[in-house]
């Protein structure tokens, strides 16, 4: 039986392919900088940041606790880089929604372990939960960058959404 963490690889491996290949052409393309208050355009993507006034990606959360915070590393290949230079912290829940067509989708999420404010990268465990799917549960981005020695890294996802068409 294989591990998950070897499944998993395979899976992010053959979801980028796709894209390159031309076979995909996403309906829905949201990009969202964490604990950024400005746009960046890198390359063809627009990044938008969730700390700015009106952004309509600004997570609701259960109990106001999040921060912003910018890394605090000087990691060369990385630095001021978006979206790896900024994070929304939070001890507790919070959730963002977008409004999307429903169907298929591919979610990538960007990860760039470090100290946060007073975060530390190895204290850090977290949940993602996306359409009613579990996505990471209770994940070290800082050992996982460890052990495959990239200090940045992203995970994709493939969900369905149904015909209420928010993606949460």
């Amino acid at each position: 039986m294989k591990s998950p963490l070897l499944l998993f690889i395979f899976i992010s491996i053959s979801l980028e392919a796709l894209p390159v290949a031309g076979a995909y052409q996403p309906t829905d393309d949201i990009t969202v900088d964490c604990g950024s208050s400005t746009s960046s355009t890198v390359g063809v993507r627009n990044w938008i940041g969730d700390a700015a006034n009106r952004s309509d990606y600004t997570p609701i959360e259960k109990t106001p606790s999040s921060i912003i915070a910018r890394a605090n590393s000087s990691s060369p290949t990385v630095s001021g880089q978006v979206p790896y230079y900024t994070a929304r912290i939070s001890r507790s829940e919070f959730t963002y929604t977008f409004n999307v067509t429903a169907g298929r989708k591919f979610v990538r999420l960007h990860f760039f372990p470090s100290d946060y404010l007073n975060f530390r990268r190895v204290d850090s465990l977290f949940s993602v939960e996306a359409a009613g799917y579990n996505l990471l549960r209770n994940f070290s981005a800082s050992l996982f960058s460890d052990y495959t020695s990239a200090p940045t890294f992203h995970k994709e996802f493939c969900l369905t959404v149904e015909a209420d068409r928010i993606l949460q």
